[in-house]
């Protein structure tokens, strides 16, 4: 298992506070929320054709496709708090 990591969380909700006013869609559709479930959903459209292993100079672990599913899962219910309730804080 690889050492994960974190931006610190109150980083991560001041930068997502605003997304949906500055992406604001004509349906009232949440951006944010969308995030959410892409996240967590976790099924990269380009997974088949892309080897992570020698792509773009990524490194361990950010050259693995399940490593990239996990971290995707854990920000997806931090990204959904803050877009469904806005409560900030530890989820």
């Amino acid at each position: 298992m690889h050492e994960e990591w974190s931006p610190p969380l109150e980083n991560l909700e001041s930068a997502l506070r605003d997304f949906d006013e500055l992406y604001a869609q004509a349906t009232g559709a949440s951006v944010l929320a969308e995030v959410a479930d892409r996240l967590a959903a976790a099924v990269p459209g380009d997974a088949k054709r892309i080897d992570l292993s020698s792509y773009r100079g990524l490194q361990a672990p950010w050259n693995d496709w399940n490593y990239l599913v996990e971290r995707g899962r854990s920000f997806a219910a931090i990204v959904a708090r803050i877009a469904l309730t806005g409560e900030r804080g530890a989820p």
